[in-house]
């Protein structure tokens, strides 16, 4: 009985999670000397969602819980931590193909998450919002990605059942992207290229409606 349990046939489920959402900004260019900056950035977020077997929609809430960077330029090196703090809103939706597997149910899932900064500010609490003067400028707070991964569904009795997924995510370059990356080649930065990515873990609690 745990697999029908584990398996939502058709039905409509709510969804109650936390996500560790840890995104990587990796930037590679080259003027004297070829160089790389990284960005690590951690985020842990709250989700509410609804399931509907083939489709899943959820929004969420979180909270940067840390950052780090490292750079290398011309055979040097350094790192430290980033203080900024900042909360955003997730709006994600994904199709998924559950496959019956022991007793629980596993899915394949790939769709798409829309990541919009809520607050931004330094250690001091001034918020970097302010300095932004038009539309165009903002654009750089809402961040797209494309996301696959894999999760699984377990009953734990009821109607309750336990679900877990990993996903690994890509952001779709943006106008404020390009528009970086054209301000620094006008530095002399050339070969310039950017890349963020993120590696999700969810958990969270369904309950079959």
């Amino acid at each position: 009985k745990a697999g029908t349990q584990a398996q939502n046939d058709g039905g409509i489920s709510l969804l109650v999670g936390i996500s560790a959402v840890p995104p990587t900004w990796t930037e590679h260019y080259s003027s004297l000397y070829t160089g790389t900056y990284e960005v690590k950035l951690n985020y842990l977020a709250v989700s509410l969602g609804i399931d509907a077997r083939y489709v899943e929609a959820c929004v969420s809430y979180g909270i940067r819980t840390g950052a780090t960077y490292s750079s290398e330029y011309g055979g040097s090196t350094s790192s430290g931590d980033i203080t900024d703090e900042e909360s955003f809103l997730g709006l994600a939706a994904y199709a998924k193909l559950p496959i019956k597997l022991l007793g629980a149910t596993l899915f394949p899932m790939v769709g798409a998450e829309y990541l919009i900064t809520t607050s931004l500010a330094d250690e001091n609490g001034t918020s970097f919002l302010d300095n932004l003067s038009s539309l165009g400028e903002s654009l750089y707070l809402g961040r797209l990605f494309i996301e696959a991964g894999l999760g699984v569904d377990a009953g734990i009795g009821g109607k309750l059942f336990l679900r877990g997924a990993f996903l690994y995510g890509f952001k779709i370059p943006s106008q404020y992207d390009d528009k970086y990356i054209s301000d620094q080649e006008l530095l002399g930065y050339t070969d310039e290229s950017l890349s963020i990515s993120l590696l999700k873990a969810d958990l969270a609690i369904g309950f079959k409606l």
